[in-house]
């Protein structure tokens, strides 16, 4: 009986020593305020229309500048001569939204001022959705900067010199300065560079005419910048000006049908030897203003954008001398100049005004929806030697509706963008010494180019996709231009098509890319209004030309 109460007086003492200790310990607990959990960013993310590098959190990217960082993503390659490519398809690079609208060698020159580690991220756009214009075929690199970058200034040179003693001495130079700098308030940059080269050609044209040019070619370009960061909210303010300066000089000899010299309306057939020399002048100005509205949650934007673009060309060919030996019978010509021969001007001017709204949404593993407008109108005029034989207007009115979705393995993407086009104009041009005035061939109508892409993770890190998009290429005004604005021999003439119709692709493609190396896919594009340059000969004349395809 005594052992019996000592053991229970016993457990009663552990029960109770035991109690006050819990006690204890529970009057000394400390409240916690909050848990922070921390999500680390993937290195590349595939979705169904792009695939995202991200640069804030990864050392071997972010350390020098954006162009090393560049060269060491996945797929994608740079060169100095075609510029930037992933998985094979050529990249219009953007900055924070904008194209950027520069030559691969200036690019370079630009993305090395940039220190990589105000870059936030990089996306690659290999499908470009609804969100961008009908007209954006192939793929978008998309530079997005780190608002958060540390204060820098940065200033780097290139420079090149280059020589050749083939046939004769001929050099070529270049030379570009970039400016970077950025605070916690405010961003800068200033991009200005001149290039001279000197170059020949040499060209056969089906043995009608053999000629030999030299060229004198001066480049001049400033790229300015000034990002303003308000808030979450950013205002970009861009304006650029290009300047191309060159001189042609042109020997050629050949077989042609001539106008007599005695006698205008008489084509006689003789040989030829000319010397040509033409000047070719081109300034291009671009002014963009952007407001980029940003929100708590991330994925939610809305931007609006104003852009001008004016461009002037001239273009001025003067023949020095042409001597002509007339065939039967034989006969000398005397050497008459027929100074002036092309005096051709044009001059182009833009407008734009577009607003981007996206948002996430609710709907199936999460989604978002993007929407937005455009309105931009265009006029193109051409004179030669006083005539204004070209007035062209465009004018394009757009408005897009895309949805993005996840469920489970899967990504969806589905969008429409519809354009409407009202094309229209005059030409002017002689027939039988008679100006004739006639009305282009009007292109005045409303368009869908809807947008489908679907992805699914296979396994961890191979994707199979499928994608399909219309897109539509307007002809660029190089092609509708109706003067020539490159050399013109006695037997050769070039001129563009004021009457050509915009281009219809419906493209297809199917992607297997596995761990972010490597990829195989099969692509189908269908172009309805194909533009293509045809040759044409007629005699003992050569007419360049460009034409419309039905299909292709």
């Amino acid at each position: 009986m005594k052992k019996a109460i000592i053991a229970l007086s016993l457990l009663g003492s552990i029960f109770s020593f035991a109690q006050e200790k819990t006690n204890n310990q529970a009057t000394k607990e400390k409240q916690i305020e909050g848990v922070t959990i921390t999500k680390t960013k993937k290195a590349v993310e595939q979705k169904a229309d792009r695939t995202i590098f991200d640069f804030s959190e990864q050392p071997q990217l972010n350390n020098g500048n954006v162009l090393e960082g560049i060269k060491k993503l996945p797929g994608l390659v740079s060169t100095d001569i075609a510029g930037m490519m992933y998985q094979g398809k050529v990249l219009d690079v953007y900055l924070n939204g904008r194209p950027l609208n520069i030559t691969s060698n200036e690019l370079n020159s630009f993305l090395e001022g940039m220190p990589a580690n105000s870059v936030d991220r990089i996306e690659v756009i290999t499908q470009p959705g609804a969100e961008f214009p009908a007209t954006s075929g192939g793929a978008i690199m998309n530079i997005i900067t780190n608002k958060n970058a540390n204060k820098y200034l940065t200033a780097t040179y290139s420079g090149n010199y280059s020589f050749t003693n083939y046939d004769k001495f001929r050099s070529r130079t270049s030379n570009s300065l970039n400016l970077n700098a950025r605070n916690k308030i405010f961003g800068w940059q200033l991009n200005v560079g001149q290039n001279y080269r000197e170059s020949m050609l040499n060209s056969n044209q089906d043995n009608l005419m053999l000629s030999n040019t030299d060229r004198v070619g001066r480049g001049y370009f400033a790229k300015s910048g000034l990002t303003f960061d308000l808030g979450q909210d950013r205002l970009l303010l861009n304006y650029d000006i290009y300047h191309n300066n060159n001189d042609n000089y042109t020997a050629s000899n050949g077989l042609a049908d001539l106008p007599y010299y005695l006698n205008p309306n008489i084509i006689r057939e003789g040989n030829f030897s000319s010397f040509d020399a033409a000047h070719t002048d081109n300034v291009r100005q671009e002014a963009v203003v952007t407001y980029q509205k940003r929100f708590t949650e991330k994925s939610q934007k809305l931007d609006f954008q104003f852009g001008f673009t004016k461009s002037d060309s001239k273009f001025i060919q003067d023949n020095i001398f042409t001597d002509v030996v007339y065939t039967n019978p034989v006969e000398n010509s005397p050497r008459i100049p027929f100074s002036n021969k092309l005096n051709n001007k044009s001059d182009m001017e833009i407008a734009n005004f577009k607003v981007d709204y996206s948002q996430p949404l609710k709907i199936l593993d999460g989604g978002k929806v993007s929407l937005g407008g455009l309105y931009e109108h265009q006029n193109f005029n051409t004179e030669s030697k006083g005539i204004t034989n070209l007035e062209y207007t465009r004018q394009t009115t757009a408005t897009y509706l895309e949805f993005q979705a996840k469920l489970k393995k899967f990504d969806f993407i589905l969008g429409t963008r519809a354009e409407n086009y009202d094309i229209s104009g005059v030409t002017r041009y002689y027939n039988n010494k008679n100006l004739i005035e006639a009305d282009l061939l009007p292109f005045n109508k409303f368009k869908l180019f809807p947008n489908a892409s679907v992805q699914y993770n296979l396994m961890n890190q191979v994707y199979v996709a499928a994608n399909y998009n219309k897109k539509i290429n307007l002809p660029s005004i190089s092609a509708l231009n109706p003067n020539n604005t490159t050399f013109q021999g006695p037997n050769t003439q070039v001129t563009g098509n004021p009457n050509l119709q915009p281009t219809i692709f419906d493209n297809y493609e199917i992607k297997i890319s596995a761990f972010d190396y490597a990829f195989i896919g099969y692509s189908v594009s269908s172009a309805k209004n194909q533009v293509a340059q045809i040759i044409r000969k007629d005699g003992k004349n050569l007419f360049n030309e460009q034409i419309n395809i039905s299909e292709i």
